[in-house]
């Protein structure tokens, strides 16, 4: 174990990066992941660790807390962690036993994923206590008891019934939380978070940073926060390290990094960033500015006196709930109820609201890949919901899906080229494959590829690449509206630009409709002519964007805008930490719901009402 003396100031070092580079071996030699960085973290400080995928900022966390794979290695440089007496130590020199005792007295980690993280098997109590019982001596019952005190620091309600839950009956946020106690539980001096709120809906997310700022100051703990997204950077951080290709390419405070970036990487990140009231004052949608790119360009504007492309009313999706020894449902998720929608050619309609709401659904409902239970269904002059499956495969080629996960949509078998042809060839557009490449590659030029990646396989290619190509293949049968769910959620801040700018850019050239499913208002703002807000399963409110972001009228609405992250550390606020699960949509089997009604309160802007109007 390799010690240096510790450093006395004010405010103490608690851990230093000093020329730190990690390599990765395989079959086709080392791949060198970190390239000399050096940063520092001080007691009782935030320091956010930002850049896009490959960067090397969970690499870093990985290595600071001895859990590199078994071909990863140090190939240079120190990270010296310092207690609070003694000699500063090496990160680098320990063994996995000496790691393991560090993690578990000294060193926390908040994993992006908690159910991977989570053991499913076992409750929620049991996997809380075992750190406090091996590392710090406890017994049962006072593990126990801190495990509780530490469930509610972290605001969850009903704690003593939560510790006898298995992780699968808790909800994204919950499960997050979960984890946060977990690594709370040692009280560690160091708390690394990997991307904790990636996953999260944006009130959830909120409620998480909430968690963190508090349980930060009152243990006076120190908190690396590894993330992509500058608005929570904003939100939380006293200083910010940039990487970019495994390396720190600037640092300085939040505040500096903010007001005068000195890196051309750091300034491409910054500037991709959505930020919430960029719009104000722009009726129409407009795409980003990104430095080094072609101009911004504004979209369309719609004629609302025409007939809508898709009409929808009455929508119902009902989910049955299997239990008991018969496998009978008696319960039922009411995950889409009466919904009404309307969207006109060229339009963008943006569905938001949090997990659970019933976003997704209307989407899959829409190309049947979810059974409605009612509802009217008009495409294009065409009625829909009363097709046999045969004859509504004639419609799959107007309306199409791109959706969150372009890999897991993807066969990793198949060309690229072979992915983006199967759709012409399954409705025999094309007799052959040779005679849909002049398409194929037409295609992955339109979405800003090149034809010769048609050869290639999906896992040649980045995430932003891979979305590209998923469009490519919605694109392939002409479609006149193509549903995204969620396309952009998991992509990094400069690539999820570059890709809502691609959408916007086909819409102006083919006269595209998107329905853009999202929880990002940020991002909504950006690309939507109209929104409607989905709450357990009902649209809430709907209106132009313009008009629903200057004067939300729905409750829920305004709790949507209210959790949006702020990419500007001067104008930070402190959000109180709702402790209240939502409401379920889990209803009795066949159960009718009571009558609601919309009044319009503004030009196409569209309040839900409870009652018959």
């Amino acid at each position: 174990m390799t010690t240096q003396n510790t450093v006395n100031d004010s405010h103490a070092l608690i851990l230093k990066a000093d020329h730190l580079s990690v390599a990765f071996e395989s079959e086709q030699g080392p791949t060198q992941a970190l390239h000399e960085i050096s940063f520092d973290v001080y007691e009782g400080e935030i320091l956010a660790i930002v850049g896009e995928s490959g960067s090397g900022k969970s690499v870093t966390s990985l290595t600071t807390m001895g859990l590199l794979p078994e071909n990863g290695r140090v190939t240079n440089g120190h990270l010296w962690y310092s207690p609070r007496d003694g000699d500063a130590i090496d990160l680098t020199t320990l063994d996995d036993e000496q790691s393991r005792i560090l993690r578990g007295t000294r060193l926390g980690m908040i994993f992006q994923e908690p159910m991977t993280s989570l053991n499913p098997v076992l409750k929620v109590g049991d996997q809380l206590t075992e750190a406090a019982r091996l590392h710090l001596k406890l017994s049962a019952r006072k593990a126990r008891d801190e495990a509780l005190a530490m469930l509610s620091k972290v605001r969850i309600p009903s704690p003593e019934r939560v510790m006898d839950e298995f992780p699968y009956s808790l909800s994204g946020g919950m499960r997050q939380r979960v984890m946060i106690a977990m690594a709370l539980m040692t009280r560690p001096r160091l708390l690394i978070a990997d991307e904790p709120t990636t996953a999260l809906d944006v009130t959830v997310q909120a409620h998480v940073l909430e968690i963190i700022r508090e349980l930060q100051r009152e243990f006076g703990m120190s908190v690396i926060f590894i993330t992509h997204d500058m608005g929570v950077v904003a939100e939380l951080a006293d200083r910010v390290v940039v990487m970019q290709a495994g390396r720190v390419v600037e640092q300085n405070s939040v505040h500096d990094i903010f007001a005068a970036p000195a890196h051309p990487y750091t300034q491409k990140l910054l500037a991709a960033v959505p930020r919430l009231g960029a719009m104000r004052g722009m009726p129409l949608p407009h795409s980003f500015e990104i430095p080094g790119e072609s101009a911004a360009e504004a979209q369309a504007s719609i004629d609302y006196d025409t007939d809508p492309l898709l009409e929808v009313d009455a929508l119902e999706v009902r989910f049955p709930i299997s239990s008991g020894w018969f496998g009978r449902a008696r319960q039922e998720v009411l995950a889409v109820d009466r919904v009404p929608l309307k969207i006109w050619p060229g339009e963008t309609l943006a569905l938001v609201g949090e997990s659970g709401s019933g976003k997704s659904t209307i989407g899959r409902a829409l190309l049947r890949l979810a059974k409605s239970k009612q509802g009217f269904i008009q495409f294009a002059d065409t009625r829909l919901d009363n097709l046999t499956d045969d004859q509504f495969r004639h419609w799959r080629g107007d309306m199409q899906m791109v959706f969150q996960d372009p890999y897991a949509s993807l066969n990793p078998r198949l060309t690229v080229g072979f992915s983006i042809a199967e759709p012409l060839l399954i409705h025999k557009r094309v007799p052959s494959l040779n005679k849909a490449m002049p398409t194929v590659e037409r295609l992955l030029e339109q979405v800003g590829l090149k034809a010769e990646h048609a050869r290639r396989y999906p896992h040649e290619f980045s995430g932003g690449q891979r979305q590209r190509i998923a469009i490519a293949r919605a694109l392939a049968l002409e479609p006149k509206l193509i549903v995204a769910d969620e396309a952009v959620s998991a992509l990094d801040v400069s690539i999820k630009a570059q890709v809502i700018n691609l959408m916007m850019k086909l819409q102006r050239e083919l006269g595209i409709a998107w329905l853009f499913i999202s929880h990002d208002m940020a991002v909504v703002e950006r690309i939507a002519h109209r929104v409607a807000v989905m709450h357990l399963g009902r649209i809430v409110e709907i209106a132009p964007r313009e008009q629903l972001f200057a004067a939300p009228r729905h409750p829920y609405t305004k709790r949507l805008m209210e959790a949006v992250p702020i990419a500007d550390p001067a104008q930070r606020h402190h959000r109180p930490v709702d402790t209240q699960e939502p409401r379920s949509a889990v209803i009795p089997r066949h159960q009718q719901q009571p009558p609601y009604h919309y009044r319009e309160v503004g030009e196409q802007h569209w309040l839900f009402t409870e009652g018959n109007p």
